[in-house]
């Protein structure tokens, strides 16, 4: 799952460096049209992703490059919340939005620097279902977001982060729950996303 990826990348910034483009190169999906599959059917509606994972992965992506880049310091968290939303409609769209913020303090020799992140990604696009994986293509997406390190505020050019499939994974869905499986080698990643259906 390359989005998994592109999100733990974000933290690359807070440590100074910047996110490379996804170039993936997967065809987009076939609409979901008027016959839907089981799957396809079970997923229709809006679903909630809580992210309060990544904090960690976060976390642990500054320290090491912090280690990389020689930079003698500790970075811990102090709050992170972050909540995707993402509504699949029959005639196979999808619309989905990402409220995310984020404080953590990083000691520099010494001297405490408090980082405040908070961004909202957004995005749309088309889906798929066949009888056992999800696959979708986002056509658009932006991000508001700002940051401030030390009480100064700071340039920010982190794309939007948006968690879901863009080649075929498989996914488990009933009533309340679908789970998909990760793809990736990111260290402390889940094996799995479980999004709950809103009521």
């Amino acid at each position: 799952m390359r989005r998994l990826v592109a999100l733990v990348g974000a933290v690359l910034l807070l440590a100074g460096c910047t996110q490379s483009d996804d170039t993936s190169t997967a065809p987009p999906p076939t609409p979901v049209g008027p016959a839907l599959s089981e799957l396809a059917s079970c997923l229709v509606g809006t679903w909630d992703l809580d992210l309060g994972f990544v904090e960690e992965m976060f976390l642990e992506s500054t320290r090491t490059s912090m280690r990389r880049e020689g930079v003698d310091g500790t970075v811990s968290g102090t709050r992170f919340s972050a909540v995707q939303t993402t509504t699949f409609a029959a005639d196979g769209t999808f619309v989905v939005q990402m409220p995310m913020s984020m404080e953590l303090t990083v000691v520099l020799f010494g001297v405490a620097v408090p980082t405040t992140y908070d961004a909202v990604s957004t995005g749309s696009g088309t889906w798929s279902a066949d009888a056992a994986t999800l696959m979708t293509a986002i056509d658009s997406s932006d991000i508001e977001q700002s940051m401030v390190r030390g009480g100064e505020p700071l340039d920010v050019t982190l794309g939007p982060l948006l968690l879901l499939p863009d080649e075929p994974t498989p996914v488990v869905c009933d009533a309340s729950t679908a789970t998909i499986s990760v793809i990736t080698e990111e260290p402390n990643a889940p094996e799995s996303l479980v999004f709950t259906r809103q009521q």
